[in-house]
C-alpha cells in the first residue's frame, strides 16, 4: 500500500511520525512522509522518502497514494475520503468545533479518545494499531531510532552539555513553557565551573527574546538542522525544555533532562497512569505509551528525565535542577563514548 504521513512542520510531531513511518516501510508499505523540518534530515531515514509541502512532487503523491495519516486538521481537503487524522488533547477544542467528514475519522494520539462516534475511547497503546486495523489491515515491525549514515564519522565529547532554553512558542515571544533566563545562566555557570563546556543552541529568529548578557558571555550556536544533530551526536547530554530539539537529542543517543512545564489543561488530561510516570520523574509519559505501543520510541527513552512544575511561580530551583543534571550523568556515565 502507497501511504502518505501528513505530519505538518513541527519538528517534535515530525519525529514521532517519522519513527512511525519508518516503522511502515519496514513492514513493506511505500511511504511518503510530508514535513518540511524533516525534509532537511531524509539522509537519517534512508527508507522513508520526506518531501517539504511546497515539493513539485507532492500534488501526484497525494493522487497516487491509497491513504493519508494527518496529524491534527488535514492540509489537503480535497482528499478526506483518502484520509485518516489524529489529534492531541490540547486540539480537541478545534477538532470538537469541525464537524467531521462523514468518512473522516480522527483520533486522539495521547489519552485514547477516539472522537469518531463509530469508534470507543481506548488506550494510547491501540491508537496506531486501530489506525492499522482500519486501513492498512497489519502489523508494524519493531524497530527503534535514527540511522546515522555511513559517512558521517564523529567524537564525543564527554564534557560538552548543550542547552536548549526555547521551545516552539519562544519564535512567537510566548514564556508558557520558558524557565527563567536567569536561571539558565546560573546554572551554566555552576556546571562551567565543575569543568563541563556548555552550548547554548538558539535559533536566529529566538536570539531577539534572549538577554543580552546570554548573547555576549556565553557560547551560543545557530545550525540548520543536520549541524545541530551533529552537534548532538558529538555532545555529552542535552538539558532542555520539552521541544522537538530535546526529541532530536535523544533520537540522536544522548541523555536529555528536561524541564517541563505541566499547565493545568495537561494536568487534568492526563490519566493517572501518566500521573504516575510523572510523579517518577524519568520518562516521558507521550514516549512511553509509544514504546508501550509498538517500541518505536527512541533508544535513550529510559535516559531522559524529565523536572515537572505545575506552574511559573512554582518552577524548579537551579540547585534541583543541577543535582539532576549530575544524577543522569552519573547514571549514564557508562554509555558515554
Amino acid at each position: 500500500m502507497k501511504i502518505c504521513i501528513d505530519a505538518k512542520n513541527a519538528l517534535g510531531d515530525g519525529l514521532i511520525l517519522a519513527m512511525f513511518s519508518r516503522a511502515l516501510a519496514k513492514s513493506g508499505h511505500e511511504v511518503i512522509l510530508l514535513s518540511k523540518s524533516l525534509s532537511k534530515l531524509s539522509q537519517f531515514f534512508h527508507d522513508v522518502q520526506i518531501l517539504a509541502y511546497g515539493d513539485q512532487k507532492v500534488k501526484s503523491v497525494l493522487q497516487e497514494t491509497d491513504l493519508i495519516i494527518a496529524l491534527m486538521k488535514p492540509s489537503f481537503s480535497e482528499y478526506e475520503e483518502k484520509t485518516v487524522s489524529f489529534t492531541y488533547v490540547e486540539h480537541f477544542k478545534w477538532a470538537r468545533k469541525k464537524p467531521l467528514h462523514s468518512s473522516l475519522k480522527m483520533f486522539s494520539a495521547l489519552d485514547g479518545v477516539c472522537l469518531s462516534k463509530k469508534y470507543p475511547s481506548r488506550d494510547f497503546a491501540d491508537i496506531f494499531q486501530l489506525i492499522l486495523n482500519e486501513t492498512v489491515g497489519g502489523t508494524l515491525e519493531r524497530h527503534t531510532g535514527l540511522e546515522c549514515p555511513e559517512n558521517w564519522e564523529f567524537q564525543r565529547n564527554k564534557k560538552r552539555i548543550i542547552f536548549n532554553v526555547s521551545s516552539s512558542e519562544t519564535a512567537h515571544g510566548k514564556s508558557t513553557r520558558m524557565w527563567r533566563h536567569d536561571n539558565w545562566m546560573k546554572l551554566a555557570d555552576r556546571l562551567t565551573k565543575d569543568g563541563y563546556e556548555i552550548v547554548w543552541d538558539i535559533m536566529e529568529s529566538e536570539k531577539k527574546f534572549m538577554p543580552e548578557r546570554l548573547l555576549k558571555e556565553y557560547q551560543v550556536v545557530s545550525h540548520d538542522l543536520p549541524s545541530t544533530l551533529r552537534l548532538h551526536y558529538e555532545s555529552r547530554m542535552l538539558i532542555g525544555l520539552d521541544s522537538g530539539a530535546k526529541w532530536l537529542a535523544s533520537a540522536a543517543g544522548i541523555p536529555t533532562l528536561n524541564i517541563y512545564y505541566r499547565s493545568l489543561k495537561w494536568i487534568l488530561c492526563l490519566s493517572n497512569e501518566s500521573r504516575e510516570i510523572l510523579s517518577k520523574g524519568f520518562i516521558s509519559f507521550f514516549w512511553y505509551r509509544m514504546k508501550k505501543a509498538f517500541n518505536i520510541a527512541y533508544r535513550v527513552t529510559k535516559d531522559s528525565k524529565y523536572i515537572s512544575y505545575p506552574g511559573p511561580h512554582q518552577s524548579p530551583s537551579v540547585n534541583k535542577v543541577y543535582k539532576e543534571a549530575h544524577r543522569l550523568l552519573a547514571d549514564t556515565e557508562i554509555g558515554a563514548q
